[in-house]
């Protein structure tokens, strides 16, 4: 009676494999480049930026995006709770200053005086 859990386990994992390389194949290919020198040959950020001839923050905004393009297409075969995201975007996005305006320098003082 185990056989039939572990062909359904190894059904999944294949049709989620397909799932992958269907996905990554529809990444542009710069950052399809990016992806794969950053997860597959596990290089630095600095090193795949050096490779390409792009800024480390281009290496950076390639792996978001690309990140968030797997996430979108693998949630059909990630757990039944789908409400769960794979990758928080929110805790990795850039945050900007506020307008200067709002913002005001910090009041520094020596503590030497």
């Amino acid at each position: 009676m185990q056989a039939a859990p572990r062909q359904e386990d190894a059904r999944r994992l294949s049709d989620l494999q397909t799932a992958y390389e269907a996905a990554l194949a529809e990444l542009p290919p710069r950052r399809r480049e990016v992806f794969r020198l950053r997860r597959q040959e596990s290089m630095l950020t600095p090193e795949v930026a050096e490779t390409l001839s792009i800024t480390p923050r281009m290496v950076q905004k390639h792996m978001m995006a690309a990140m968030e393009h797997l996430q979108e297409r693998l949630r059909p075969f990630l757990d039944d709770d789908n409400s769960t995201p794979l990758l928080d975007v929110s805790a990795h996005a850039p945050t900007r200053r506020p307008s200067s305006s709002a913002w005001q320098r910090p009041n520094w003082r020596r503590l030497d005086a």
